[in-house]
């Protein structure tokens, strides 16, 4: 029967010890959905598709051109129409045009969430629709010759796939699953850690035994991170960096999001690390008694 309280115990631990790290983790998804962090890294990764972005450079190619003609500028007889389109290409693929993404957030927002949270919604593409013609006006005017009449370019806002049907099925799914955890994770992981210490035979260990278990998955997922980055962690995930999880881990875990969590999975898994040892010790000291 001691045997069989302290198998239950050590598996109330690690299960309420993970369950704790996916409500934390699934914590940062939710309001990177919600603040816009999530919907610019779709938005950014989609254009960087070499697809999509011919389908974008040849449809802002094609715009520019003909209103520039219809300004009254002769791109074929100032040799300047291969020039423009070539400037099109250069800009879509720009850090600066990638930029001009971010600035769209609360934009995309409203169109990601309405798509991500209909219940009623049919299996489709994730699209987006973007005002991509005014940073593509602002560099075009850098032309000489084509300042006077890119002030006056009205290119209409483009749509594009961003995620296909079957990955953004995937991915509400994911987020249906990870805004359940958001809101019962951490009550199901404390009723999991109050049980294995309930059941515990030998409570002077369980704290020391708990924190070990949170420093480990802790320490572990910075190693990772640290190791081969959001790509690398995304690709051994099921379904790999495309799949639904990589894809929205990927987008949880930015440039700006990725060293925040890093140093706090770190901190996290030191300070648990020490207090195991310490409370190993004491639990140690305490039974010897």
């Amino acid at each position: 029967m001691r045997g069989l309280r302290t198998v239950v115990s050590a598996i109330c631990i690690i299960v309420g010890a993970l369950t704790l790290v996916a409500w934390a983790v699934s914590a940062v998804s939710v309001r990177s959905v919600e603040d816009g962090t999530a919907v610019v890294g779709i938005a950014r990764n989609a254009l960087g598709h070499e697809i999509v972005q011919q389908t974008v450079t040849a449809t802002l190619q094609s715009e520019a051109v003909q209103q520039i003609e219809e300004a009254g500028v002769d791109l074929d007889a100032l040799g300047l129409e291969e020039r423009v389109s070539a400037l099109v290409a250069t800009i879509v693929g720009s850090d600066s045009f990638a930029n001009a993404v971010a600035s769209q957030a609360e934009t995309l927002q409203a169109q990601f969430s309405a798509q991500l949270t209909d219940a009623l919604r049919d299996p489709a593409p994730l699209m987006f629709t973007m005002d991509l013609g005014t940073p593509l006006a602002e560099r075009l005017s850098e032309v000489e010759m084509l300042d006077s009449v890119t002030d006056d370019l009205e290119i209409d806002s483009i749509t594009f796939e961003a995620l296909d049907a079957q990955t953004f099925e995937s991915v509400r799914d994911v987020y249906a699953l990870m805004e359940q955890i958001n809101q019962y994770g951490l009550y199901v992981g404390l009723a999991l850690i109050v049980i294995g210490f309930a059941v515990s035979p030998r409570r002077a260990w369980f704290l020391p035994k708990l924190l070990a278990v949170v420093a480990g998955v802790s320490l572990v997922g910075w190693a990772l991170l640290y190791l081969v980055g959001p790509e690398g962690v995304a690709a051994i995930l099921p379904g790999g960096a495309d799949g639904a999880m990589g894809t929205m881990m990927l987008d949880v875990l930015t440039d700006e999001t990725t060293p925040v969590i890093m140093e706090r999975l770190l901190w996290v898994g030191l300070g648990s690390l020490a207090g195991a040892a310490v409370l190993g010790l004491l639990a140690r000291a305490i039974v010897r008694r």
